[in-house]
Formats: C-alpha cells, sequence, structure tokens
C-alpha cells in the first residue's frame, strides 16, 4: 500500500512536471527523474540500472520452490508501460514505452512536447495496427527531436517547442539545425546523411499541417495564420534550401560508389566449365541407347 501510495504521488508529479519523485532507495546525488521506473509488481520506484536485480516479493523468482519456469521478463519495458502518458492512446504509450533514453534528451522532448506526441499520434493512427512498424513511428520521432534539440543548441533557447519552430520568422533557423543535424559540409555543398535532411523536411511539413488543423479547429486565428506562412515558405524554400543538394549528394554517393567487375580469368573459366557440362551432357543424350536410363533421365534434370 505505501508502494502504491508513493506510485500515486510521483505520477501527479510526472503530471504536472513538477515536486519530488519518492523512489524505494533515495539516492544521495541529484538524479535524473527519468532514471527511476517503478516495479510492475510492487509500484515501487527503482533506478532503471537496478530494476533487474529487485527481488519483488510478489514476483515469482526462477529456482523458488514450486515455481513454474518462466519466462524472461523485460522490467524496463514494463515499467515504462506503468508510467502516466496523459492523452496517448494505448499504441502510442507501447510505442514510447520502448523510446531509448540518451544523453542528448531527445527522447525526454518527444515524450514531453505536444505538437511531437500529436505527430506520434498521426503516425500510430496509420501505421499502428502493424507492430513491425513501431520502430519506424520512433524513428521518424527521434528524428524530428534530433533537430529541435540542434535548435536549441544553435539558438540558445532551451525551452524551444516543435511548435515554436514552426514560425516563417525562425525558418532560417530551422534550415540551418537541419543542415546541422544532417552533417552539411558548407564548402562542398554535401551531406553526410542527406536522407536524414528530407525526412526531417517531410516530417516538418506534417508538422505544420497538424497545427494548422488545430488551429482551424481551435478558432486560433493568429496560430493559424502562422502556421499556413510557415508551410508556404516551406514549399518556396526548402527545396533550394534544403533537398536539392541532399538529392545531389545522394546521386553523388551513388555515382562514386564501386561497382566491381568479375576478372577476365573468371569469366574464361567459367566459359570453358559450362561449354564442357554441356558437351559432356549432349554426349550423355546421343549415347541415350548405350548408356544407362538413368544417367539420360539425371542429365536432362541437371542443370548446366
Amino acid at each position: 500500500m505505501r508502494n502504491y501510495g508513493n506510485f500515486v504521488h510521483n505520477a501527479k508529479v510526472r503530471k504536472e512536471n513538477q515536486g519530488v519523485l519518492i523512489p524505494v532507495y533515495r539516492p544521495n546525488f541529484t538524479a535524473d527523474p527519468d532514471d527511476y521506473l517503478p516495479c510492475s509488481d510492487c509500484f515501487g520506484y527503482y533506478a532503471k540500472s537496478d530494476l533487474w536485480k529487485h527481488r519483488c516479493p510478489f514476483r515469482k523468482h526462477v529456482g523458488a520452490q514450486n515455481a513454474k519456469p518462466a519466462k524472461r521478463r523485460n522490467y524496463i519495458k514494463e515499467g515504462k508501460m506503468m508510467l502516466p502518458e496523459f492523452g496517448l492512446t494505448k499504441i502510442t504509450s507501447e510505442i514510447f514505452s520502448s523510446l531509448r533514453c540518451d544523453e542528448e534528451g531527445v527522447a525526454r522532448f518527444i515524450k514531453a512536447d505536444t505538437l511531437t506526441r500529436q505527430l506520434a499520434e498521426k503516425l500510430a493512427l496509420k501505421l499502428g495496427h502493424d507492430k513491425d512498424q513501431y520502430t519506424y513511428i520512433r524513428t521518424k520521432l527521434r528524428e524530428v527531436g534530433r533537430m529541435v534539440v540542434e535548435y536549441r543548441q544553435l539558438t540558445g533557447e532551451s525551452n524551444a517547442s516543435l511548435t515554436d519552430l514552426i514560425d516563417p520568422k525562425k525558418f532560417v533557423a530551422v534550415v540551418n539545425a537541419t543542415r546541422q543535424t544532417s552533417g552539411f559540409d558548407a564548402d562542398s555543398h554535401l551531406y553526410e546523411t542527406p536522407s536524414l535532411a528530407l525526412k526531417i523536411g517531410h516530417s516538418l511539413k506534417k508538422s505544420a499541417e497538424i497545427l494548422k488543423g488545430d488551429a482551424l479547429m481551435k478558432g486560433d486565428f493568429d496560430l493559424e495564420k502562422r502556421s499556413k506562412a510557415f508551410i508556404e515558405l516551406y514549399n518556396m524554400k526548402w527545396e533550394e534550401l534544403v533537398s536539392t543538394h541532399a538529392l545531389r549528394t545522394l546521386n553523388e554517393n551513388k555515382r562514386n560508389e564501386p561497382k566491381y567487375l568479375p576478372v577476365t580469368s573468371d569469366i574464361v573459366k567459367l566459359t570453358k566449365y559450362l561449354k564442357d557440362k554441356v558437351a559432356c551432357g549432349v554426349n550423355v543424350l546421343k549415347n541415350e541407347s548405350t548408356s544407362k536410363p538413368n544417367d539420360a533421365k539425371h542429365t536432362w534434370k541437371r542443370p548446366s
């Protein structure tokens, strides 16, 4: 009961994004709240690194007397599934539960940003029927998240959200963040990862359209005007500023990729082998009357 009470308190802290989490074992140093997850059996909060060795009294342990052999469980994933994801569907919550935490804070941004969560919902609505697409959805979200994190570093706006970026005034900064994320070389105008720049552009436009739809439904004319202007600017400028060089990089990489041709001696050897086999097979078929029936039958079936 005590663990459950703390679990409810921690859920409230996460929802309001303020307060203090109450883990089972309090650290004697400043810890990241994302490093703690609840046990799916006793509701106690433990460090992710220690969750696997937590001996829960409500869990049957392998090797215990009269205990049935249990499947290996992913306790971290189960703990993430218990975290409160307010306003998300079951499919999106499951997708978020497998997001890998990183030092850059991309996963944290994805889970906290409103527009990115809406983008996740749209992708889940379209592809959520197939679990094989969950990784693809997480990848799309990470691409956008990496760009926003890069934007924060370039501009110094540490709390910038994806909604803040859907603004014509910040279009140039968004382009620079996309280039930086994709490894753009200002001298050669080539990208280190050109496909990433193209994918970020597609997701960015989709996010702007989602924001525009919300503005229309809410009657927010200022937000509608801003998102419309951003989409119009995207259609006018994105191709020449980002897509053109990204596509050129892809073509350059394809053209510079070496194509290894077979050595002449190998071709001669293969040709000689095939001719010998054909000649041998023809002789067997010509002498079918004198040869064994099985030999002729095998010759017809055997590939050259």
